[in-house]
C-alpha cells in the first residue's frame, strides 16, 4: 500500500484491530494509554511490528516506511472505536 490509500483501507485495517486476534491486543493498548497517554509514541517500536502482523495476517500489506506514519493513526481510531462500544 501507499500514502496515497483511501481511507476505506484504513478503515478496513481499524476493523481488523477489533477483531481477533488483534482485538486482545487493542484492549491492552487501551488499559496501557490509561496509566501512560504516551504508551503509543514511547513503544511505537514495538507497538508497529506487532499491528504489521495482525495486518499482514488480514491480507493487507503496507511497507514499512508507510506504515510507520500511519499506524498510531490506525490504532487511535481502533482504540477509539473500541471505547465507544466498551465502557
Amino acid at each position: 500500500m501507499s500514502g496515497n490509500d483511501s481511507p476505506l483501507v484504513q478503515q478496513k485495517a481499524v476493523i481488523t484491530l477489533l477483531k481477533p486476534p488483534a482485538l486482545d491486543y487493542i484492549r491492552k493498548l487501551r488499559r496501557e494509554l490509561d496509566h501512560d497517554p504516551d504508551h503509543l509514541n514511547s513503544h511505537r517500536h514495538t507497538i508497529g511490528p506487532k499491528v504489521q502482523e495482525f495486518l499482514a495476517s488480514a491480507g493487507i500489506y503496507w511497507d514499512q516506511k508507510v506504515l510507520e506514519g500511519e499506524f498510531l493513526q490506525i490504532v487511535s481510531q481502533a482504540i477509539i472505536q473500541l471505547k465507544s462500544v466498551e465502557k
